[in-house]
């Protein structure tokens, strides 16, 4: 059965996408300002990149709160993490996810036993452990972000999809300069 999902919906999930994205991204993206002295001018506009991220952190935080299904936050994001990677190696995984090895490990190895992912031996080296999502972890993934998105809008209501469409468009570009930088 095709469920039709109105397209502010799908705007609310995609920008809650994002917005997860850009917060792992972010997370990637080492700042230097410890190095820095305390009285060195911060580049132009960084006010304005640390507040983006903080909205995005707020933001996927308050999305997660609104879900009603049973899937754990940290599969979620694990999910969405592979759903964005693809396959990963475990330690790659937890590089990204900013957890360490063991903690990571304990994740995937739950997320297997739910269908939620496969694990495979890496090809180029038979001790490192491939992880990618399954047909079932796609859906469980899809379902979960549409009831994020449908949560999301309910609540948008002076957001039309036009202005959704158009901070959608903006997180796109900011995410691409960072990908592109990073």
């Amino acid at each position: 059965m095709i469920h039709r999902i109105p397209v502010g919906d799908l705007t609310a999930i995609y920008i809650a996408n994002l917005c997860t994205y850009l917060v792992s991204l972010c997370k990637l993206i080492s700042v230097q300002l410890n190095q820095a002295s305390e009285s060195a001018p911060l580049p132009e506009g960084s006010e304005h990149v640390v507040d983006i991220v903080s909205a995005a952190a707020q933001l996927t935080r308050l999305a997660r709160t609104l879900r009603e299904d049973d899937l754990p936050n940290a599969m979620l994001r694990a999910m969405s993490v592979l759903d964005e990677r693809g396959a990963l190696r475990v330690s790659e995984f937890a590089r990204i996810d900013g957890c360490s090895q063991p903690t990571a490990t304990t994740l995937i190895g739950r997320m297997a036993a739910a269908g939620l992912v496969s694990r495979t031996a890496d090809p180029g080296d038979s001790r490192a452990v491939v992880v990618a999502l399954t047909p079932v972890g796609r859906d469980r993934l899809a379902v979960s972000r549409r009831a994020i998105g449908t949560a999301l809008t309910t609540r948008l209501p002076g957001f039309d999809t036009a202005r959704l469409a158009h901070l959608r468009g903006e997180l796109d570009e900011l995410l691409e300069a960072l990908k592109s930088a990073a």
